[in-house]
């Protein structure tokens, strides 16, 4: 299984934050299967695309040699994902997507688009601790968090990343729309929510993708312990055990 995580401040798998995350993201998947996390890589020349990031995934899951795997992906990992299987079929046999849609919204567009201006002229502090806002609830303190966050800068950035791979993403995410890929996506796929308020498609059936026709729905959804599986994840790796996804 492949499993691709979301948007991180560290480019890799490599940095200690990293590692911890995806182990917990990973656990309910990998007590019966082998799993491998990707995250994205240095040096992405600006102006990289959706799908060329896809194609990239693509070539590396063909590289292993193992035919169609189940993937998975959360948050922009699910954008990933979802550009993959429309335009790699022969890569994906099942397709988790968690805290994801077919395309940002608004709300999720600008956010992004400030946090990628910020890293772009180098003020990568206040791009961590706006990312950081994007994460708590109006209402909850996203303030707070974002003070902690920006305080916490020096140690995030320690491994030396400039965060323009991440500007990168970002960018290639704001161009993304389900709609606009050559074919749909014909693999079985299973969308659930995560943690906390989300922006996601609309219920889909199992057999169906997400309609890029249907515009993102507000959803709210169940709060995990920080460091432990959430009730998505659980699920989906419970639905993939049955041999099926919804």
């Amino acid at each position: 299984m492949v499993f691709a995580g979301g948007l991180s401040f560290s480019a890799g798998v490599e940095a200690p934050g990293t590692e911890k995350m995806a182990a917990s993201m990973v656990k309910p998947f990998a007590e019966r299967r082998r799993v491998l996390f990707v995250n994205r890589r240095r040096a992405m020349p600006r102006g990289m695309t959706m799908a060329e990031i896809a194609a990239e995934h693509a070539d590396g899951i063909r590289a292993l040699g193992a035919g169609p795997v189940d993937v998975a992906g959360i948050s922009t990992g699910g954008s990933i994902v979802q550009q993959m299987a429309a335009d790699h079929p022969d890569v994906v046999g099942r397709l988790l997507l968690l805290s994801t849609a077919c395309r940002l919204g608004p709300d999720g567009k600008r956010l992004q688009r400030r946090i990628a201006a910020r890293a772009r002229r180098g003020a990568l502090r206040q791009a961590i601790a706006l990312s950081m806002t994007g994460l708590v609830p109006p209402g909850r303190g996203q303030t707070p968090a974002a003070a902690v966050a920006w305080l916490a800068g020096p140690r995030v950035l320690a491994g030396g990343d400039d965060l323009t791979d991440m500007a990168t993403t970002i960018e290639a995410e704001d161009a993304f729309d389900l709609a606009s890929c050559a074919s749909p996506i014909r693999a079985p796929t299973d969308p659930r929510r995560e943690r906390g308020p989300l922006v996601q498609p609309r219920p889909v059936r199992r057999d169906r993708a997400p309609d890029p026709r249907q515009p993102p729905a507000r959803v709210r959804g169940p709060r995990a312990p920080v460091g432990r599986p959430g009730p998505g994840l659980q699920a989906g790796a419970r639905a993939l055990r049955r041999g099926g996804c919804g």
